[in-house]
């Protein structure tokens, strides 16, 4: 069985090449989709910068190293280093996490956790028969090095991740998780891209608008799921606009700018829109409007600069604003009071999202 030893050893460094260029390659085309990822991971969440790109890097070294009859050997300890960190990483994942995140990506993107750690103790166990087959040194410094170089490896993971999760209880460095699994989906339609956003939902059809092309809107049937793309057609269109937004509230939709003081209406049947109101204080940061065709926004007071809401009836015979201050007088700047407007179309109330308390 010896002369079949060479051609076993080539064949296990082959498969560890193709392993890591394919991981590292999926990863550098994915680069920022990998780092999120890692940032989400509940283990290594505080030094997902560095371990993305050390990752990278070490995978590409040692395929490099396995390439050369000279430094394989090198290159299989290295790889037998690899493969013990990323199989104690998914062991303390499945046994020691509050959940379990998504994978990184790569060749085993679509296997189940389970199933990767299997894989990596497969890829652990080829590692260990190929520098068997070398007899550098007699079993007993072999094994004493295998002992080593596996225990460094998962000693260096299980820092990390103590280290990790003082640093994200102690010192956050703002980084947000998002949690697994809160909504189940029924249904899925896929976007040509990321660039959609809500604006509403009317007859059992969802609207999108598009903030790449502001005036094109993107109907979805939710009884088909087939899609439709609508053109809206404004009397005048010779406004700066900047960060055009628009609403829905049937049977009709507005077309706003906050830095430009002017608003748009039309019917959703014709998708034309005429200037509503052209109101030189309508100037606004962000906005919603209610089903009773009220907009609420969040501005800036000129005199204070601090953030205030107001409110704009945009009924043809009022239109005008109403502000109001729900901030109280402890807050300071414009951070404190940084939030999100929403609308409650069931209860029929407005809502501001702040992180103040």
């Amino acid at each position: 069985m010896r002369k079949y030893d060479p051609f076993i050893q080539t064949l296990i460094c082959y498969l560890f090449i193709v392993l890591f260029i394919y991981a590292a390659a999926s990863k550098l085309m994915d680069f920022e989709n990998f780092q999120i990822q890692l940032a989400q991971s509940p283990l290594l969440s505080a030094y997902a910068g560095f371990i993305s790109y050390a990752v990278i890097t070490v995978e590409i070294v040692i395929a490099l190293l396995l390439c050369y009859k000279r430094w394989r050997l090198i290159g299989l300890y290295a790889s037998f280093g690899l493969m013990i960190a990323f199989t104690v990483y998914i062991y303390l994942i499945l046994n020691y996490s509050d959940f379990i995140p998504c994978s990184c990506g790569g060749i085993l993107e679509k296997m189940g956790w389970k199933e990767h750690l299997i894989f990596n103790v497969v890829f652990v166990g080829l590692s260990i028969i190929a520098i068997m087959i070398t007899r550098e040194s007699v079993k007993r410094k072999l094994f004493l090095k295998l002992i080593v170089i596996g225990i460094l490896s998962a000693g260096c993971v299980v820092i990390l991740f103590l280290q990790s999760e003082a640093k994200m209880s102690k010192q956050n460095p703002f980084i947000r998780k998002y949690l697994k699994d809160i909504v189940i989906g029924k249904h899925s339609y896929k976007l040509k891209n990321n660039s959609h956003y809500f604006i509403g939902v009317t007859n059992n059809k969802l609207y999108l608008g598009n903030r790449f092309a502001p005036l094109y809107v993107t109907e979805i049937d939710l009884d088909n799921y087939q899609s439709r793309e609508l053109i809206i057609k404004i009397d005048q269109d010779d406004f700066p606009f900047r960060t055009v937004k628009i609403f829905i509230s049937s049977p009709h939709f507005f077309l706003v700018d906050g830095t430009v003081p002017v608003i748009f209406k039309g019917d959703i049947k014709t998708w034309e829109a005429k200037v509503l109101s052209t109101d030189p204080t309508l100037y606004f940061s962000k906005a919603v409007i209610s089903s009773t065709d009220e907009l609420f926004v969040r501005k800036q007071d000129f005199k204070t600069k601090q953030n205030i809401l107001a409110r704009y009836n945009l009924a043809p015979s009022v239109q005008q604003f109403t502000t109001t201050s729900i901030f109280g007088e402890a807050t300071q700047g414009i951070f404190d009071t940084d939030g999100i407007p929403l609308f409650d179309l069931q209860q029929n109330k407005f809502l501001y999202v702040t992180r103040w308390v």
